[in-house]
């Protein structure tokens, strides 16, 4: 990947030196991506990308374009786990923190970088109601519909109207009835990032909403380990069981390596002690499903997202 990389871009430094060229945008090199994540694991992007606002991210996505380069998006990486040797090209767009009504009654819209927390609070702020189960997810809007977030049978794409998708040949408006979907997931073309969510949500008692939200997350500081850093979730649920119970089950609760550990209070966690390294992640993952499958014949799927220079 990394050597297709410098014959595609003449090397980070030399595409670092055009892309500085483009307003609005910052442009670093070689820029330790483990504070970007919750996990605080991984290596380095030789090239990070922050736009300002939505016109510098549209003329960077479509300078990127024109070029043939690929990047991968970076929300508030809470459900990442970015490899040890790091990645070629990120684009973060953190910088775009707009949020507004959308000029109809129970409609808002918030660029991708808006905490999912800010939204929610908003939201609540006008009397609007549908979002309070996915309070405590760490991410911002665009991670939220990129990854399809979802807790409380309520996933964030059913209180989605439409979005706007910058890509290489620009930007528009696509309804939530015309994207590709899947569990956790949004299929986007290569290239293509959410700027600007339109959520729709209901009339309700904000008060109501907010109990409701204290009761979740005094729920979740009594069965999640909220102390230590991690992705959330490692697996997703088998049908019709728990990835937390199988994993419990096999004896994995408080299995460590290296600085990483399976939760003792929930087993489809792994933390990071301090220290911990990707591969020391990956290498739990693959006990698990390995003693999964052999014992239980069952295979878990990853619902973290795994960054490396093979890709993703």
């Amino acid at each position: 990947m990394m050597q297709a990389f410098r014959q595609r871009t003449g090397g980070a430094s030399a595409l670092a030196a055009d892309l500085r060229g483009i307003a609005g945008l910052e442009v670093r090199e070689d820029v330790p991506l483990a504070p970007f994540t919750t996990f605080r694991i991984g290596g380095p992007a030789r090239l990070f990308l922050r736009p300002a606002d939505r016109g510098a991210l549209e003329r960077a996505v479509a300078f990127l374009g024109r070029r043939g380069i690929g990047f991968r998006v970076l929300g508030r990486g809470s459900n990442l786990l970015v490899d040890d040797r790091g990645v070629d090209l990120v684009l973060a767009p953190s910088g775009l923190q707009g949020l507004e009504g959308a000029g109809a009654a129970g409609r808002l819209r918030a660029e991708a970088g808006v905490p999912l927390a800010r939204l929610i609070a908003r939201s609540l702020a006008a009397g609007l109601v549908g979002l309070e189960a996915l309070a405590g997810i760490p991410g911002s809007v665009g991670g939220a519909f990129a990854g399809n977030a979802g807790a409380g049978g309520t996933a964030f794409l059913d209180r989605v109207r439409r979005v706007f998708l910058v890509s290489g040949e620009g930007g528009g408006w696509m309804e939530r009835r015309d994207l590709a979907t899947g569990y956790r997931r949004v299929d986007l073309p290569p290239g293509t990032v959410a700027a600007v969510v339109e959520v729709e949500l209901g009339a309700g008692d904000p008060d109501e909403a907010r109990r409701r939200i204290r009761g979740l997350m005094a729920r979740r500081a009594r069965t999640q380990p909220l102390g230590r850093p991690s992705a959330g979730c490692v697996f997703r649920n088998p049908p019709g069981d728990s990835a937390g119970r199988l994993i419990e089950a096999l004896g994995f609760k408080g299995y460590t390596l290296g600085g990483a550990r399976v939760s003792e209070r929930h087993a489809n966690f792994i933390v990071n002690l301090g220290g911990a390294r990707a591969a020391d992640v990956r290498a739990i993952m693959k006990r698990i499903q390995e003693r999964a499958l052999r014992a239980a014949g069952v295979f878990l799927q990853p619902e973290i997202r795994v960054w490396s220079e093979e890709g993703e």
